[in-house]
């Protein structure tokens, strides 16, 4: 079953659509230097993409809770610009200090779960993503270079989505 379009394979297909423009017009060093460009923003907009994705799963948690205060507090101290506390961007080795949040059997069981479902490559690549994410922010974008191809940068991303999809699945509340 192919997946649904979202909003970067939107950008990618844009991206692709000036990138043959360029080319059609004898543009080739304008194309090159969009290639140079879109990486850097690729990335950025893939883990911007990401970090919706996973905050509006824990908004959506939050929610379910029968008491308005509990969701204000989870909004407040745990969703509003606290994502970058999530993970460890540095390491990126596991997920674990997110889904320990949650309670030592919820990390247990998601841990258990990524191997079972050889989700193990996507969460790395997630994080690997995540930490790239930050060296450009953090780290002079305009002058950062991007050695990663846009072919990488999308294999990288498809197959952290499938990652990124199964954790925001995990977080919805659970049947009563």
């Amino acid at each position: 079953m192919p997946k649904p379009e979202n909003v970067i394979d939107a950008l990618i297909k844009q991206h692709e659509a000036i990138r043959n423009f360029l080319l059609e017009q004898g543009e080739v060093t304008l194309a090159n230097d969009s290639d140079t460009e879109f990486r850097k923003v690729l990335i950025l907009s893939i883990a911007s993409f990401f970090e919706h994705q996973i905050t509006e799963a824990v908004r959506h948690l939050a929610e379910q809770s029968s008491s308005p205060r509990i969701y204000n507090l989870v909004k407040t101290k745990a969703i509003s610009r606290q994502y970058h506390t999530y993970f460890d961007w540095k390491e990126g080795k596991n997920v674990n200090s997110f889904t320990g949040l949650f309670g030592g059997s919820v990390k247990d069981e998601i841990a258990k779960e990524i191997k079972q479902r050889d989700l193990t490559k996507g969460m790395k690549l997630f994080l690997e993503l995540g930490q790239r994410r930050n060296l450009l922010v953090h780290e002079n974008f305009a002058a950062a270079t991007v050695e990663w191809s846009i072919n990488d940068i999308i294999e990288k991303y498809e197959k952290s989505l499938e990652f990124v999809l199964f954790l925001s699945g995990k977080l919805q509340a659970p049947e009563p």
